[in-house]
């Protein structure tokens, strides 16, 4: 899984063509679902369907919902792996929480505080998790609001340069 993506369009499609699906599944399934997404709709998009049908059903969801936005955009790249974090959570809170979160969220540097609804409110860095001085205090209290995000329909160039523009490891895409 993890070289999978590293292969080439060519040899992709040669180990694709002699393996099933059910060989397969496993390794998209380890892998980060944008790369999927990618392999899926350029090297073998003739085997799409059955190979999304193999693939555990959360996953094979959120490589459906990236598919269905434009290639070559900021949807496609997303990540639905994240940290979610609440606005009352406390440092301390946070920091058990990270201690036990999935193993497969992609994005550690940026935290998301969000609201019951998924709406995002605010950003916080692990940095300023780990450096907090008072442990006791609300995630609310030290998260970023004046936030910078963008849709998942534009280009991945335009985003590309707002994350080169500000420095940024990771850009919130965000839905209205």
């Amino acid at each position: 899984a993890a070289v999978l993506h590293e292969l080439g369009r060519e040899a992709t499609r040669q180990m694709f063509r002699e393996m099933t699906d059910e060989d397969i599944a496993p390794y998209l399934n380890a892998m980060p679902m944008d790369e999927v997404a990618d392999i899926l709709s350029h090297d073998v998009p003739w085997r799409q369907e059955t190979l999304l049908a193999a693939m555990r059903p959360d996953d094979a969801r959120e490589v459906r919902d990236l598919i269905g936005y434009p290639p070559d955009s900021a949807g496609r790249l997303m990540t639905e792996k994240f940290v979610r974090l609440r606005r009352q959570m406390r440092v301390d809170e946070v920091l058990d929480y990270l201690r036990q979160i999935d193993s497969e969220v992609e994005t550690l540097t940026d935290l998301y505080v969000l609201d019951d609804n998924g709406i995002l409110l605010g950003i916080v860095s692990l940095r300023e998790i780990i450096t907090a001085n008072d442990r006791q205090a609300p995630v609310q209290d030290i998260m970023a609001t004046d936030l910078i995000t963008v849709m998942p329909e534009i280009d991945q160039e335009d985003a590309a340069l707002l994350v080169a523009r500000y420095d940024f490891l990771a850009l919130p895409v965000v839905s209205e």
